[in-house]
């Protein structure tokens, strides 16, 4: 929340007076440990628990440059943009342009089942369920935005799974 705009700050301001003197800084620490929290008895994945990569990804994993022209020229140009501040109009009006390059990192991160970390990044900001909110853990909901091209690559991927599930 730290250098986030929030559109309507008066229920938040009010939180702020209510749980931390006025201190809307103080608000946005709380809301952040609340949020870091939920994940925070999960243990971090170790290296050794994945299993190695094949040599050659099986061809059901390889992503076309057709799907994904296909589905850069179908995103909603009137969504925000992630953290990576891409415009979405710019995504889609430029698909047939910007399909190559984005295939080919799509398909190094699935080959090397790595994600650039600027596609895990997520603006997070907190919206109350009723107004006015009164306290952080019950009140407020975390709306989390990424970026268009990670979920892009999700969509792929989610498929992959549903397919087998």
């Amino acid at each position: 929340m730290t250098g986030q705009t929030v559109n309507n700050s008066q229920p938040l301001s009010g939180l702020a007076n209510q749980l931390h003197d006025g201190d809307v800084q103080a608000l946005a620490d709380s809301v952040n440990r609340f949020f870091q929290g939920v994940s925070a008895d999960l243990s971090p994945l170790d290296d050794n628990s994945t299993p190695p990569l094949p040599e050659v990804v099986p061809d059901e994993f390889v992503i076309s440059l057709a799907e994904v022209e296909r589905r850069l020229s179908r995103i909603n140009a009137h969504k925000a943009p992630g953290p990576d501040g891409l415009p979405n109009w710019l995504l889609r009006d430029f698909s047939s342009h910007l399909a190559g390059p984005v295939c080919a990192i799509y398909n190094a991160s699935v080959r090397e089942g790595f994600v650039p970390s600027r596609w895990k990044e997520a603006n997070v900001v907190p919206v109350p369920k009723v107004q006015p909110p009164k306290a952080v853990e019950a009140d407020l909901r975390p709306i989390s935005l990424t970026a268009t091209l990670a979920k892009v690559l999700e969509s792929f991927i989610g498929s992959w799974i549903l397919e087998r599930i």
